[in-house]
C-alpha cells in the first residue's frame, strides 16, 4: 500500500495505482474523456490534468502512477485553468449542433464543458471539417464531433479483437476511421456508441428518434443467446426504442452483442394480435377468432386426439420460451397423460442426467489456466463468453485449444483437429497438446450441447480424470436462450422424437415460441395433421398452422429464463402490446379453465387455475424451487462422479463435427428474423465473411 495526500485528505491505496484512481477512491469528480476502466490507458485528452506538488506543470492523472508521500490537489486555479484551456481547444472544431445531436442529454462533452469549462472561446477561424464514414448500417458517424480519445480504437482491438478502426494523420489532419474503407466486421461494434463521449458515433436506427428524457428505462435481460445478458429497455409507449447494456461483472460486464442492442424493431414487426384459424375451403386464408372460439376449436380437436389411439399430441418448444409457459403446459399436459414434450433444439444428453449446463460460472473462467472448446463457435454462438475467454488470453494466462471446424475466435487457439481419432488420442493422452496439458494446474473443457449422448460423456469425464492430471470439470455448452431450463424441466430432445417417429400422420403438434424447422417440415403431413402455433411473431412457415394463438415477447411479459451457468433471471414487462395478445402461460391457463367448465367429466378435473404470475411461481416452488431464487445459481455437477459400470471404459466415441447451428449470426430466432435492421445487417455483411 502507498500513502499519499490529495488535497491535504491521507489516502491508503494499492501500489499499481494511478492518480486518477486515488482520487475516485476519495469521490473527488477529476473529468476525463479518453481513460476508461476496461481499457488500456491512453493519456492523449489531458482533460485529467491534476497539480503535484514540486511540478511546475499540471500531469495527466490517469497515467501517473501513486507514490509515497506524494501530494495531489485538484481544486487549485492551475488545475482550474488547465483544465479551461483543453476543453477550449476540444470545441475549437466542435460543430454547434446540441439540439440535433443523439447524443444531447448523455453527453460527456457537455457535461463538462458546464461543469470545468469557460464562459468565453477566444477562436474566431474556421472550423475543420470532417467527411464522415460509413462504418455499416449500426453506426451513425459525425466526425467533426471527434475529439481523438480514441476508445472506439481500443475497444475494437483490445475487447472485441477486431481492429478494423484506426487513427489517420498527424496533428490537424488526424482523423479517426475504417481502414481502407470498409465497415465494422465485429458483432460487438455497438459498444463504441457508449463508449463515445461525445456525438461522434451514435446509433444509426435511433437517429432523432427520440430523447433520453422522454424514454422509460426497464431492466430485463436479453433472450438471443444462451449468456443472460443484462440489459435496459428503453421505450416510449408501446415502441421500443432502444436496448442498452447494464452492468453485471458476472456475466456481460457493460457490454452486448449487436444482436442484442440492434434487433428491438422485430419485436413490433409481423405480430400476431388475434386468434387466427385456417378454413380449409378458404384456400389459406385464415378467419379471425375471439379467444372462446379459438378455445372450443383447440379443446374439440384435443378430445380427438388425446382418446384415439391413433392419434397422437405432441408439444415442440422453441429456443426463447419463458420457464412459466413450459411449467403450465408440463402440469395440465401430463393430467391429460401427454408426455410428448419435446424442444426444438437437438442435444445428444438426456435432460434427467448430469451433464446439460455449465458447472462454472463465466466470471471463473480467470481461475483456469487451459481450456479445450469441442464444436464451439463461442464468438456467435455465446459472445459474452467468448469475451471472457478473450480476456483472459490476452493477459496470457490462458491456453486455448478447440476440436471442430476452423473458427476465428477473435483470440489465438490452437486447432487441435477435426475427426474422432484425434478427440481420442487426445483424451487419452496420446496428443501432443494432451501431453502439455499436464503442466497446467486448472483445464476447462467446454462442449457444443449436440456432440456426445449422455453415456458417452460420462465416460470422457472418467478418461480425463484419469489421464489428465489437471482435469477439472466438463461444461455443456447450450446456446439458446432457455435451452438450459427445458432440459432442467425434463423437456426430451427433438432426436428423441426423430428416433421415435417417422412422420406426422394423424398428429396433433402444438408449437410453443418455435419456427417449424426444416425437419419437422419434411415430417408435416398438411392432410392428416392438426397444428396449433402459440408465439407472437408470424414466420414464413405460419400458414402450415391450423389454428394461431398470439403470444407476447420478452419484453411484454414478465418470464423467467435460465442461463448457461444455471442463473435464473427474470425479463420485465415494458408495456403493454396493442392487440388482444396474451402471456403464453396465461393463454394455456385460460384454456384449461375452459377444459374445466366443459361438460363429460372434465369439470373439476382442473382445479387448480394460476390468479396471477406470482401464484404460479409459489405453486411450482415446491416441486422446482429455483422459480423462487431469482439471480441465485443452480448447485454444479461433481465432476468426481464415476460410472461403475461398462460406460467407464467405453472408448469408440461418435462425436459429429459440424458446422456451427448459427449459420447467421444475426437471425437466429423469431425477433431477430423479423428485424429489418438485422436484414440491412446480413444484406451489408454478407461479402465480409460473417456468415
Amino acid at each position: 500500500m502507498v500513502n499519499l495526500y490529495i488535497d491535504n485528505i491521507p489516502v491508503k491505496i494499492a501500489k499499481n495505482s494511478t492518480v486518477l484512481q486515488a482520487c475516485d477512491s476519495l469521490g473527488i469528480d477529476i473529468p476525463r474523456f479518453c481513460f476508461h476502466e476496461r481499457l488500456l490507458i491512453a493519456g492523449n485528452c489531458r482533460m485529467c490534468l491534476v497539480e503535484i506538488e514540486k511540478s511546475p506543470k499540471p500531469v495527466a492523472s490517469c497515467a501517473l502512477p501513486v507514490s509515497e508521500g506524494m501530494k495531489v490537489f485538484t481544486k487549485t486555479p492551475l488545475v482550474r485553468k488547465a483544465q479551461e484551456g483543453v476543453l477550449e481547444f476540444l470545441l475549437l472544431n466542435h460543430p454547434l449542433d446540441c439540439p440535433i445531436c443523439d447524443q444531447g442529454g448523455e453527453c460527456d462533452l457537455q457535461d463538462q464543458v458546464m461543469l470545468f469549462g469557460s464562459d468565453s472561446s477566444r477562436f474566431y477561424e474556421r472550423k475543420r471539417g470532417v467527411e464522415d464514414k460509413d462504418c455499416g448500417p449500426l453506426i451513425k458517424t459525425v466526425m467533426t464531433r471527434c475529439i481523438h480519445c480514441t476508445r472506439c480504437v481500443r475497444f475494437s482491438t483490445e475487447i472485441a479483437g477486431v481492429p478494423d478502426l484506426g487513427t489517420l494523420g498527424r496533428g490537424t489532419n488526424t482523423q479517426i476511421g475504417t481502414y481502407l474503407t470498409k465497415v465494422l466486421t465485429s458483432e460487438l461494434s455497438g459498444n463504441v456508441i457508449d463508449l463515445c463521449p461525445v456525438g461522434a458515433l451514435t446509433s444509426k436506427p435511433y437517429a432523432f428518434e427520440g430523447r433520453p428524457w422522454e424514454l422509460r428505462s426497464i431492466n430485463s435481460i436479453d433472450v438471443m443467446d444462451s449468456c443472460g445478458s443484462n440489459i435496459v429497455v428503453s421505450v416510449k409507449g408501446s415502441k421500443v426504442f432502444r436496448v442498452l447494456p447494464r452492468l453485471n461483472e458476472n456475466i456481460n460486464e457493460e457490454w452486448i452483442s449487436d444482436k442484442t442492442r440492434f434487433s428491438y424493431d422485430g419485436v413490433r414487426l409481423q405480430r400476431l394480435e388475434a386468434p387466427l384459424f385456417l378454413e380449409k375451403n378458404l384456400k389459406n386464408r385464415y378467419e379471425v377468432l375471439k379467444w372462446e372460439e379459438a378455445f372450443n376449436i383447440f379443446f374439440i380437436n384435443l378430445y380427438k386426439y388425446i382418446y384415439d389411439l391413433d392419434k397422437k399430441l405432441n408439444i415442440f418448444f422453441g429456443e426463447d420460451v419463458d420457464f412459466e409457459s413450459v411449467l403450465v403446459l408440463k402440469h395440465f399436459f401430463n393430467k391429460l397423460n401427454c408426455f410428448s414434450l419435446y424442444s426444438t433444439t437437438n442435444f445428444c444428453s438426456n435432460s434427467s442426467d448430469f451433464f446439460y449446463k455449465f458447472n462454472i460460472k463465466m466470471k471463473d473462467i480467470q481461475n483456469y489456466d487451459s481450456c479445450i472448446l469441442v464444436n464451439c463457435n463461442t464468438r456467435f454462438e455465446t459472445s459474452m463468453l467468448n469475451l471472457h475467454l478473450r480476456k483472459r488470453v490476452i493477459n496470457g494466462d490462458l491456453k486455448v485449444g478447440f476440436f471442430g471446424p476452423f473458427t476465428d475466435y477473435t483470440f489465438e487457439a490452437s486447432h487441435l483437429g477435426l475427426n474422432n481419432k484425434s478427440f481420442m488420442d487426445f483424451i487419452k493422452g496420446k496428443h501432443l497438446f494432451s501431453k502439455n496439458l499436464k503442466k497446467f494446474e486448472n483445464t476447462l473443457f467446454i462442449i457444443n450441447s449436440n456432440s456426445f449422448s449422455n453415456f458417452d460423456l460420462l465416460a470422457i469425464n472418467n478418461i480425463l480424470k484419469n489421464n489428465v492430471k489437471s482435469f477439472n470439470s466438463l461444461n455443456i455448452l447450450n446456446i439458446d436462450a432457455n435451452s438450459t431450463g427445458l432440459r432442467d424441466l425434463g423437456i426430451k430432445s427433438f432426436n428423441d422424437y426423430l428416433k421415435t417417429n417417422n412422420h406426422f400422420n394423424k398428429h396433433m403438434s402444438l408449437y410453443v415460441n418455435t419456427d417449424l424447422n426444416k425437419s419437422l417440415l419434411q415430417l408435416l403431413d398438411k392432410k392428416n395433421s392438426f397444428s396449433i402455433y402459440c408465439g407472437s411473431h408470424g414466420s414464413e412457415n405460419l400458414n402450415y398452422n391450423n389454428l394461431i394463438l398470439p403470444g407476447r415477447s420478452f419484453v411484454e411479459k414478465k418470464g423467467g429464463f435460465l442461463n448457461l451457468e444455471g442463473l435464473f433471471q427474470n425479463t420485465n414487462k415494458c408495456f403493454n402490446l396493442v392487440g388482444d395478445s396474451r402471456e403464453d402461460w396465461v393463454i394455456f391457463n385460460a384454456f384449461f379453465k375452459f377444459i374445466g367448465n366443459q361438460p363429460g367429466g372434465y369439470l373439476g378435473f382442473f382445479q387448480k387455475n394460476f390468479i396471477n404470475y406470482y401464484s404460479l411461481k409459489g405453486f411450482f416452488s415446491k416441486e422446482f424451487p429455483i422459480i423462487q431464487k431469482t439471480n441465485l445459481y443452480q448447485q454444479n455437477f461433481d465432476s468426481s462422479f464415476k460410472l461403475n459400470s461398462f460406460f467407464s471404459t467405453k472408448e469408440n466415441f461418435q462425436i459429429s463435427f459440424y458446422k456451427t447451428k448459427i449459420n447467421n449470426f444475426y437471425q437466429t430466432n423469431l425477433i431477430s428474423k423479423a428485424s429489418q435492421i438485422m436484414r440491412r445487417c446480413v444484406n451489408n455483411i454478407k461479402k465480409i465473411n460473417l456468415i
